[in-house]
């Protein structure tokens, strides 16, 4: 679990300060939603390639794959300030995210399922990866603050720890059986493509992932700026880090509470997910509507933790639903989903900014998101209640 802590560590230095490290290189405030575009969709594109590419040739391929495409990313962010040169590092970085995704949670889950159920798992993964985030992202908002050399030092740490990672994990699971195994590459896309057409709810939990990414996009795109003009003459800039660093610790808070209810049936863990990104979206609304300071910080906090509580149960979801053989692969699927979403709220930003302020657009994003949800959640009712009727009314003819 170090290697999670630490990965995810070095993915936080970078979250309380992106937007502002891009400005610093010269990047308009309005081309920063371009810019997501470019990353979004370079990880939609390779999303579920690398998954079956981390399925066939190996998870700890595909993760040191990741590690070298993350730290290639922040070398050209140090050294670069031209427009090309940060397209190329967003573009790695996007390499970095997709092949990432899934691989080392896939790796862990797959190597302590024999002793620990599937939830436990996925909260204590998710745990770690929050911890980590919240640590990095205090000290990335404190060096994100230094005058000058503060952006650089926080590269150079960044590349270092993720150097120490793959160390880590190289060291550590090469020597575990079947970490670095790989699944014939047809029958990894049948097997999922299979798991997709036939599972009904399973295809609901991708579209609901697309509404959360969809909302999350809004949130991480422009929290930032926000932060910036609501602080009063910008006194609190040194502070930028707390916000995500606070947030994340209630994201922790609220993988632990989730954690600690009974085990739910698939239904049950279905219907609190849908309420969840219900949720999320009615606060990105309320979000927008803020013009307090601190009642904006405390929403952006709270925020975090719903969505930390709800993640417990789109991982238990989606795990249920996967086997080892091809569990990166519809984990790489989810994320493809969810990046999709947040593709979706970069393109309408970015056709809706010079119209709209950000606080406009995040509620319209909102009630939009809202929408989706409970469309989502209406359609999957009525599923299940159509499934119960077509078992009723078979019931009957047999008799």
């Amino acid at each position: 679990m170090i290697t999670i802590l630490l990965s995810s560590f070095s993915l936080g230095l970078i979250i309380p300060v992106l937007v502002i490290l891009l400005v610093s290189k010269g990047i308009l405030v309005k081309d920063v939603s371009a810019l997501m575009i470019v990353y979004t969709a370079f990880v939609i594109v390779m999303e579920i390639p690398s998954g079956i590419f981390a399925d066939h040739f190996g998870k700890l391929t595909s993760i040191n794959f990741s590690l070298l495409s993350s730290a290639l990313s922040s070398a050209l962010l140090l050294l670069g300030d031209r427009f090309a040169l940060i397209c190329i590092a967003i573009v790695l970085a996007a390499l970095g995210k997709s092949f990432s995704s899934g691989s080392l949670e896939a790796l862990i889950i797959n190597d302590e399922k024999q002793e620990r159920d599937i939830r436990t798992i996925t909260s204590r993964l998710q745990l770690y990866q929050v911890l980590g985030i919240a640590c990095g992202s205090i000290l990335g908002g404190f060096l994100g603050s230094i005058e000058g050399s503060g952006f650089n030092l926080l590269l150079v740490l960044r590349i270092f720890i993720l150097a120490v990672v793959l160390v880590l994990l190289n060291a550590t699971f090469s020597k575990i059986p079947g970490s670095n195994a790989y699944a014939r590459h047809g029958h990894v896309l049948n097997d999922s493509f299979a798991l997709v057409k036939n599972s009904d709810r399973v295809r609901k939990l991708f579209m609901a992932a697309a509404v959360l990414g969809f909302v999350l996009g809004g949130i991480e795109t422009y929290w930032q700026i926000k932060y910036m003009t609501l602080s009063p003459g910008g006194a609190y800039r040194a502070l930028i880090g707390v916000p995500p660093f606070l947030a994340f610790l209630t994201a922790s808070a609220g993988n632990l509470i989730a954690n600690k209810l009974p085990v739910l049936s698939t239904a049950q863990n279905t219907t609190i997910y849908i309420a969840g990104g219900a949720a999320l979206s009615s606060l990105l609304i309320v979000l927008g509507l803020s013009e307090n300071f601190f009642l904006f910080i405390f929403i952006f906090i709270f925020w975090y933790c719903i969505l930390g509580f709800v993640n417990v149960f789109e991982g238990t979801l989606i795990n249920h639903a996967a086997d080892d053989k091809n569990r990166a692969t519809l984990m790489s699927a989810l994320s493809f989903f969810f990046q999709i979403g947040g593709l979706l709220f970069n393109v309408l930003a970015t056709l809706l900014y010079a119209a709209l302020n950000i606080d406009l657009l995040w509620i319209f994003a909102g009630a939009l998101g809202l929408i989706m949800i409970m469309a989502v959640g209406v359609s999957s009712r009525f599923d299940r209640r159509r499934g119960g009727n077509m078992a009723c009314g078979a019931g009957a003819g047999r008799m």
